[in-house]
């Protein structure tokens, strides 16, 4: 196994905390002021904007570290996660639209694990990591 894996899934795991937190805001289980709330939350939305985002940038990476397998109309679609979650960010169903990225990053991860670009383990950290999101954002979403 890569050395780099255990590190990795650590890190992936332990970036789910906001998710778990503004899974948890969301129920309104805690009582807590109404502006702390909605800026813990507004937090948590915007971390998965940032990390959909970081995740296009992981592809990009990927992509490019292979040049003899590198495929221009990938470069061009890896760039949709970003742009996807600067356009969430703006609209009403910023949650909902957001899961639907973490949906499409992990179908670009699939690709590039196809075509030997990322890590073998790489779906192995991906798969849970981007299906806790997905709920953790349509819990959100629902509870706003």
């Amino acid at each position: 196994m890569d050395p780099y894996y255990r590190l990795v899934r650590s890190v992936g795991y332990l970036g789910l905390i906001p998710f778990v937190v503004g899974t948890f805001l969301s129920f309104k289980i805690v009582t807590l002021p109404y502006y702390s709330e909605k800026y813990i939350l507004s937090f948590c939305i915007n971390y998965a904007a940032i990390i959909l985002s970081f995740m296009g940038g992981v592809l990009w990476g990927y992509e490019l570290l292979k040049p003899s397998k590198t495929s221009r109309y990938m470069i061009v679609f890896i760039l949709a996660p970003p742009l996807w979650a600067a356009f969430a960010l703006i609209t009403p169903l910023t949650c909902f639209l957001l899961a639907l990225g973490f949906a499409l990053i992990y179908w670009l991860d699939i690709l590039s694990t196809k075509e030997k670009k990322s890590p073998k383990w790489w779906l192995k950290i991906r798969a849970p990591l981007n299906s806790f999101a997905i709920l953790a954002l349509v819990v959100i979403g629902f509870n706003e």
